[in-house]
């Protein structure tokens, strides 16, 4: 049942926005026979806590929408000689992308937020651990990257079963660390105890000691995205990285399309429990929503979305699976170490080192609990009213949101929300939305974003799409607040 939910809430959350493929490719995957199952790879992971274990977004996008705001910053601040001072507001996940921006020297805050509260549990030891760890590779270990000799090289699936432990020391070689060299259980388990667990306030402590196990297993491999993934990993190493493979694959991951166009509304509601939090959290939240709304987006979307799935991971099989970062964790269940280029941002070497220089905790880095859209203003207006009267401290410059408009593909629905947030913003900064909704709906956050009242500069958009490795990813928007 966990399995099942966890394949839903997935599906809900990530994979409705691939609407635009052909006819003959939805047939193609409805028509695809059901193989036997595959032995369950998380058979030996402990009960999952929440739904993200990692990022699923390239976090190049948020570095390069900083290096934007900052130079706008830099160009009004330049009578004054001064440097920028950044405050930054993002959806908090997996803490990874949180991470990302406190390498940024011109950063001066940045507020994670998020509905669930396990999501912000496992920032904060993200966060913690990045403080406490003495490097990038560290961190990677005790995250639960695998390393050659930590009984993981089943992972890799594009290059096929007999080519997995091969393919696996090629991309993730063994580097020993002052800790952690091996990424085990017990390293990671000490690791927490003798120098991540000091960082973390009383309840996050209590929450992880508790959860002592995930800890063990690696944060990065227990989320209900990765448990996904492990499935579809294990059918694709069986059936092989063919249009024909992969269909099979998915198809066999996903379920028969009939048990998604019979879901059950109890069923629906677990799965978006698993990926926000409290159910009344979404039905209180997400009001836009009308009664039919799950049925919605069930109806007809696992056969196009999975038919989207198998063309974009067909066509990455032509280059290695490392030039792409999200496709890489997609599949492999790892993130790319062989060089610092490769890997995510917050792993790179010289980017860890200037995080924790610049502080990766409180009063730096701070995590907050509640949708964006109000917990946003609260923040916002305790920022200006102690900041007294200066342009520079009268609002967010970058806020960054994903998986927010997904559900609300409609202007007059999302225009409130997209409001909501954009009043944190100072005047001149920026907003970026990450979209994963319809393809069918081209340049809908656009749209939204110029209805409140936002600049979009397409051009800026093209170049942060190019940066976007997230190949479910149809639209990426920078929308700036007008100078008043």
């Amino acid at each position: 049942m966990l399995a099942r939910v966890a394949r839903r809430s997935v599906a809900m959350t990530h994979i409705a926005c691939m609407r635009n493929l052909s006819t003959s490719a939805v047939r193609a995957f409805e028509d695809a026979p059901v193989p036997d199952s595959v032995p369950d790879g998380n058979a030996g992971l402990p009960p999952q806590l929440y739904m993200f274990g990692t990022h699923n977004e390239d976090a190049e996008v948020e570095m390069h929408a900083l290096d934007i705001v900052a130079a706008s910053r830099r160009a009004a601040a330049a009578a004054a000689a001064a440097a920028p001072s950044l405050r930054v507001m993002s959806i908090a996940a997996s803490g990874t992308h949180a991470l990302a921006m406190c390498s940024n020297s011109l950063v001066k805050s940045i507020d994670a937020v998020d509905m669930n509260p396990n999501q912000i549990l496992l920032s904060k030891l993200t966060a913690a651990a990045a403080a406490g760890l003495a490097s990038a590779d560290d961190l990677a270990a005790f995250l639960g990257n695998a390393a050659v000799g930590d009984g993981n090289a089943h992972v890799c699936a594009c290059h096929g079963a007999l080519a997995n432990a091969q393919c696996a020391a090629a991309l993730n070689p063994a580097v020993p660390t002052d800790l952690l060299s091996g990424g085990d259980a017990d390293a990671r388990a000490a690791a927490y105890a003798q120098r991540v667990r000091r960082h973390l306030d009383a309840e996050a402590a209590a929450f992880w000691d508790a959860n002592a196990a995930t800890v063990r297993a690696g944060t990065m491999r227990c989320g209900a995205m990765e448990r996904f993934y492990v499935v579809l990993r294990a059918y694709m190493a069986r059936f092989g990285a063919s249009p024909e493979g992969l269909r099979s694959a998915v198809h066999a991951t996903y379920g028969a399309p009939a048990m998604w166009n019979n879901a059950s509304p109890e069923g629906l509601r677990r799965a978006v429990h698993a990926t926000y939090g409290a159910t009344a959290t979404w039905n209180k939240y997400m009001p836009a929503m009308p009664e039919h709304a799950t049925q919605r987006l069930v109806e007809g979307l696992p056969p196009v979305a999975s038919a989207g799935l198998i063309e974009a991971m067909a066509a990455a099989q032509a280059v290695p699976p490392r030039a792409n970062l999200v496709l890489h964790t997609l599949l492999h269940g790892t993130y790319p170490m062989d060089s610092d280029a490769h890997r995510p941002v917050f792993l790179r070497k010289e980017r860890f080192a200037a995080a924790r220089a610049h502080g990766t905790l409180s009063p730096r880095l701070n995590f907050h609990v509640g949708p964006i859209q109000e917990v946003g203003p609260r923040l916002a207006a305790a920022l200006r009213s102690g900041s007294g009267s200066t342009a520079a401290a009268a609002g967010y410059d970058l806020i960054t949101i994903s998986n927010i408009l997904d559900m609300l593909d409609d202007v007059a629905a999302a225009k409130p929300v997209v409001q909501a947030i954009a009043s944190c913003l100072a005047p001149g900064g920026a907003l970026l939305c990450r979209w994963t909704g319809s393809h069918a709906r081209p340049g809908f956050v656009s749209e939204v974003f110029r209805a409140c009242g936002l600049k979009v500069d397409d051009a800026v958009d093209a170049r942060l799409m190019a940066l976007e490795t997230s190949f479910y990813m149809p639209e990426v928007t920078l929308g700036v607040r007008r100078q008043q």
